[in-house]
């Protein structure tokens, strides 16, 4: 990701990947903390989390 001109290690997730019998059973949170380990591993410490669909009051945006 750029920042300003400045490029910053990302990590992006997005859990609408994750299988929809699998949504319910509490899998976010595992999953984040498995995430946040393998990037902290690799020296990146930035996330993104993303979603397929518009959230009602967005924080930010982007273009892909």
């Amino acid at each position: 990701m750029s920042i300003k001109g400045k490029d910053i290690k990302t990590v992006e997730i997005n859990f609408l990947c994750v299988h929809k019998k699998f949504r319910n059973k509490r899998m976010a949170p595992i999953l984040i903390k498995e995430i946040t380990r393998r990037a902290n591993v690799n020296g990146i410490f930035q996330a993104i989390y993303t979603i397929g669909d518009k959230i009602t009051k967005p924080i930010t945006y982007c273009k892909y």
